[in-house]
């Protein structure tokens, strides 16, 4: 190596860490070249190779059968789980409209909606999507008939809506109902998409006491079926009676003359059932999940406890090194001293 331009002149000042270049080294090898050397030249640590010995070799078969069966026991709990749920509490007014099913199991039904005083209110986008033709009038159902409805929030007690039943029931011992005693104070019921069989749905009425009563909403959507199956989305609906006293609200009046008539004709008056959204309801989010979501969570997670197993045997490791004497320190780490005179190295 006769050329002075082939010397590399990257030097290590062992006792400051400093590094020089020579010009000459840059004009022959460039910039990056240079500076790759330079770098190589810190690596102080890497010049060594540790051996392979039967300790590290044991603790590498330990800490890789320890993942393994973490992993084994991570996926077969997780894959019997069912798919993650998200559940969110969300404002009535902000949302809407909300399906409601009733069925009329008395002789005499009607029902009327009334959202006059939301149609400039909180729940003013609710009540335009509405039909047209859906509120503002009575409707009549019939025994065992069923009406299908869209309602909103209302914040007037007065508003929103009105069942009326009159005549003889006909629970035949349904809900623990019976025709002459409690269930002549029950006329209609709401009904609720409960989670049936395979994720489908199983209706799961629920009769309104005459007064006033308080509707809590569920709306729930499961993404890990297909959108055209029947538990893509269900409603579920939980009443629950606040005062046998229905007339403290404002009535609306609007089915008024139906049982004006019937009172007149049959000389028993007509009992009455407000029914009130809450102000809050509750969205759940199913999510699809499937064998391959399982093996990728599992597999970040059994990374996890690797990082963690690693620093608990580096721990261990240090304290065992905090024990021993300098000498076998070092004997053990096998690290060169950082003592040692300044070296030159010499380009290929």
């Amino acid at each position: 190596l006769s050329k002075p331009a082939m010397v590399w002149a990257a030097q290590i000042d062992s006792g400051g860490g400093r590094v020089s270049i020579s010009k000459a080294t840059v004009k022959e090898h460039g910039w990056r070249v240079a500076v790759e050397k330079a770098i190589r030249s810190f690596d102080r640590v890497g010049d060594r190779e540790a051996p392979q010995t039967l300790v590290g070799g044991s603790l590498g078969l330990i800490l890789t059968a320890i993942m393994a069966v973490f992993f084994g026991l991570s996926f077969s709990e997780q894959i019997g789980e069912g798919p993650p749920q998200a559940s969110n509490v969300l404002w009535s007014p902000s949302h809407g409209p909300y399906a409601m099913e009733l069925e009329c199991f008395a002789e005499f039904c009607w029902y009327s909606l009334s959202y006059e005083a939301e149609r400039d209110g909180q729940s003013a986008a609710c009540v335009k999507s509405l039909a047209a033709n859906s509120t503002g009038k009575c409707f009549a159902v019939k025994q065992g008939d069923i009406a299908r409805i869209q309602i909103c929030y209302s914040q007037l007690p007065g508003h929103g809506l009105w069942l009326h039943f009159a005549g003889a029931p006909a629970w035949r011992g349904r809900f623990g109902l019976d025709d002459d005693g409690a269930g002549q104070l029950f006329g209609l019921t709401v009904a609720s998409d409960m989670l049936g069989p395979a994720g489908g749905v199983m209706p799961m009425p629920t009769p309104v006491m005459a007064g006033t009563n308080v509707a809590n909403y569920v709306n729930t959507k499961n993404r890990s079926v297909q959108e055209s199956h029947s538990g893509y989305e269900r409603h579920e609906w939980f009443i629950q009676s606040l005062s046998p006293d229905a007339r403290g609200n404002v009535f609306t009046g609007l089915c008024d003359a139906e049982a004006a008539a019937f009172e007149s004709a049959r000389g028993e008056k007509p009992k009455t059932s407000v029914l009130h959204m809450a102000n809050w309801f509750t969205r759940i989010s199913v999510q699809r999940r499937t064998a391959w979501d399982v093996f990728l969570q599992c597999l970040a997670t059994t990374g996890g406890m690797d990082v963690i197993l690693g620093w608990l045997f580096l721990a261990g490791g240090l304290a065992y090194l905090g024990c021993t004497s300098p000498e076998r320190r070092l004997s053990l780490l096998q690290l060169p001293s950082f003592t040692e005179p300044r070296r030159s190295l010499v380009v290929p």
